[in-house]
């Protein structure tokens, strides 16, 4: 899980969140990967393979800090004041 948080000046704090779901294997497919330790032994829900099997594409849909930071982008571009102030 992966928490994104951004803090407005006047003190506001939210919280994007990111996980994903899946199983672990009792024994890994593969080799671990370098700052992935457990991706040679995670299978998310939807796959059949491991974090470590996938390619970058495919890790990404997966990727917990991926969805938090992209709720966290969204947010930023939704609330962005469209009429040309910044």
């Amino acid at each position: 899980r992966t928490i994104a948080v951004l803090l407005s000046p006047d003190g506001e704090r939210l919280e994007f969140a990111g996980d994903v779901k899946g199983n672990i294997l009792t024994r890994a497919r593969i080799k671990p990967q370098p700052h992935m330790h457990y991706g040679s032994i995670f299978v998310p829900n939807g796959t059949s393979i491991t974090l470590a099997e996938m390619l970058p594409p495919e890790l990404m849909r997966f990727s917990h800090r991926h969805k938090a930071f992209r709720k966290l982008r969204d947010y930023l571009v939704l609330s962005r004041d469209f009429s040309g102030d910044a």
